[in-house]
């Protein structure tokens, strides 16, 4: 979808890149957020 709002000209490409950067990053401390949490409730009781 981003590479289609490049193409009608609505985004620029560095936009529609910052926007998959900041996407994968969110995700990414998201999941790591997830796998850590249980881990520390197991440890604190």
């Amino acid at each position: 979808m981003g590479l289609t709002r490049v193409y009608l000209g609505v985004h620029w490409f560095s936009d529609v890149l910052g926007g998959w950067l900041f996407a994968t990053a969110w995700l990414t401390l998201a999941g790591a957020v997830r796998l850590w949490r249980p881990r520390v409730a197991a440890l604190t009781g």
